[in-house]
C-alpha cells in the first residue's frame, strides 16, 4: 500500500512494541496484513518500527549519555597532566619509606610438569631440529661418511684428518 507512510506504521506498531519490544520487523508485518488488510514493504515496516522504537525508548545513542562518571572526561584528563612532571635521573632520586618491617622475596613454589632445560629461541634465529649439516654437500639429514653425493676423494680425505 503506498499511503502506508513510516508515521503511520508507527502510530499503527506502538501497541504491540510495548507488549513486545524485541518483535521483528518481519512479524509486524505479518500483523499488519491480518490486521488492516494491507500488504506494506519490509524496508517501510522497519523504517516504521524503528521511528516507533525511538519515540517510545529513546534514542539509542542517547541513550549512552550520563553513564560514564566525569572522572573520565577529557578535561580531568587534561587537568590532571597539566603540571609539568619532572624527571627522575636515577635511583638515587626515589622516595625512602620505611615500614617497620623487613619485606621479604616471594617463596617460589616449583610448577607443574617438567622444567624447561632450552630457552625459547626468538623467531629471527634459524633452528634446524635434528638435521645435522653435511660438510661435503652441504646437505641436511646425514654425516659426511655416509655422503652418497660427494666425491670418494673429499670423503677419503676427510677420513685422513680424522
Amino acid at each position: 500500500m503506498k499511503n502506508a507512510t513510516k508515521f503511520w506504521i508507527c502510530e499503527k506498531v506502538k501497541d504491540w512494541l510495548i507488549a513486545d519490544p524485541c518483535i521483528g520487523a518481519k512479524a509486524l508485518q505479518k500483523k499488519l496484513k491480518e490486521h488492516y488488510k494491507v500488504k506494506i514493504n519490509y524496508k517501510r515496516v522497519y523504517a516504521g518500527k524503528e521511528l516507533a522504537t525511538q519515540q517510545l525508548f529513546g534514542d539509542w545513542n542517547s541513550s549512552f549519555n550520563n553513564h560514564v562518571d566525569m572522572y573520565y572526561s577529557v578535561e580531568n584528563f587534561r587537568l590532571a597532566y597539566a603540571q609539568v612532571i619532572p624527571a627522575m635521573e636515577d635511583k638515587s632520586q626515589w622516595p625512602q619509606s620505611c615500614h617497620g618491617f623487613f619485606m621479604h622475596l616471594p617463596l617460589l613454589k616449583a610448577t607443574a610438569g617438567r622444567r624447561k632445560t632450552e630457552r625459547y629461541k626468538g623467531c629471527t634465529e634459524k633452528t634446524k631440529k635434528g638435521q645435522h649439516k653435511c660438510p661435503i654437500c652441504k646437505g641436511y639429514g646425514h654425516h659426511w661418511p655416509s655422503c652418497k653425493k660427494g666425491n670418494l676423494e673429499d670423503i677419503a680425505a676427510m677420513m685422513t684428518v680424522r
